[in-house]
């Protein structure tokens, strides 16, 4: 998938995931309104699509040595990122950081899965 297309389902995935979180998780706070909800969506996004890669291959070895967890904890270090850059986002605890990757990874999976399916039957 070329990169903007891949950015924008990322943006979609991300929006979809931070409203189930801030429905399912108490300590997650956004102060304002759609709008920076599709703002954070989108700069995680673009972590997502550009550094993402760049540090799975930088840290490899952890992956491999965690058997696919290093992956997970880069997802937690991500949105630790997008927290302390964002003043809108507060995110309360560790535990909520871990339920909130889950969210965003599993929501993810699934509209990855699909654009993948509806990309190869077109």
């Amino acid at each position: 998938m070329r990169l903007l297309p891949r950015i924008i389902l990322f943006t979609i995935s991300n929006i979809v995931a931070f409203e189930l979180g801030l429905i399912l998780l108490n300590s997650i706070q956004i102060e304002g309104n759609l709008n920076t909800i599709i703002t954070l969506s989108a700069t995680l996004a673009l972590i997502n699509v550009i550094l993402r890669p760049i540090i799975k291959v930088i840290l490899t070895p952890i992956i491999l040595i965690t058997l696919g967890l290093g992956v997970y904890i880069i997802n937690i270090g991500f949105l630790y990122i997008l927290d302390f850059l964002s003043p809108s986002l507060t995110i309360g605890s560790l535990t909520d950081y871990i339920l909130m990757t889950l969210i965003i990874s599993i929501i993810g999976l699934i509209t990855g899965f699909s654009a993948k399916y509806s990309y190869k039957h077109e």
